[in-house]
């Protein structure tokens, strides 16, 4: 991955045992994945990124979309956050209630890292 501070935050990820499957999308479509359970392998983690990012972008065309979104199953949950540079971060989480903080502050870290990558293509997802 390009940006060390992306790459830095998706291996944070690993570390907080509510996440089972992470990923990064850039604006020039590049995506990063980490899958931390086997039900959810990288392909299909990238494919449902693909999915998620279209729709969050159908919905913002809407005006129905914000820059989180959050999609709760029967098992677990995914989450979406989108930064004001267009980069987008995915998390697929269990749902235990303890790990709500922890996931949080991930997506909060997420969208407030700084860019060390001033040469990345910009433009909307």
């Amino acid at each position: 991955m390009a940006d060390d501070a992306f790459e830095t935050w998706l291996e944070k990820t690993a570390k907080c045992s509510g996440v089972l499957a992470a990923s990064v999308r850039h604006t020039n479509q590049v995506t990063f994945v980490k899958s931390y359970h086997e039900s959810f392998p990288e392909a299909r983690v990238q494919e449902v990124m693909q999915k998620l990012t279209e729709t969050a972008f159908n919905l913002r065309q809407s005006q129905l979309g914000g820059s989180r979104l959050q999609w709760t199953f029967e098992h677990g949950r995914v989450h979406t956050a989108r930064r004001g540079d267009g980069v987008i971060a995915m998390l697929a989480v269990n749902n235990d209630p303890k790990m709500t903080g922890a996931i949080e502050e991930l997506l909060t870290e997420f969208l407030t890292l700084e860019r060390g990558d001033e040469g990345q293509p910009q433009g909307g997802v």
